[in-house]
């Protein structure tokens, strides 16, 4: 029995960090500078910005005028690369780049039916 809540512990904490671990692996190889950050330090940075989207790339911000996108797992300000410390505050920064897209977002798209005939 305790083994089986050790694996399945385990199992849950590993799979949780596979999205940090890709967001740090896609900053580091984006090929700018970066640096390691809090929640804190990523919500003071986004305030900053006049964010927007542009429709093809779904839950991704841009601010083109000052080098700056959340897109990919990459987290870039000012040109610069911001990884953060660890899954929660990556999680966490997810999450507020997800409520502030739905805020700015376009209404919903339509669904196309192609086999209507008209």
């Amino acid at each position: 029995m305790l083994f089986t809540i050790f694996i399945l512990t385990f199992i849950t904490v590993t799979f949780s960090m596979i999205p940090w671990i890709t967001h740090i692996q896609m900053v580091r190889d984006s090929g700018i500078d970066y640096g390691w950050a809090n929640y804190k330090a990523f919500k003071r940075e986004f305030a900053k910005y006049n964010w927007t989207h542009d429709g093809v790339y779904e839950n991704s911000l841009f601010d083109y005028n000052n080098g700056c996108k959340l897109h990919a797992s990459i987290f870039k300000f000012d040109y610069k690369g911001m990884i953060m410390y660890n899954p929660i505050e990556y999680l966490r920064s997810v999450l507020h780049i997800q409520k502030h897209f739905k805020s700015i977002s376009s209404p919903k798209r339509k669904k196309v039916d192609w086999n209507r005939i008209d």
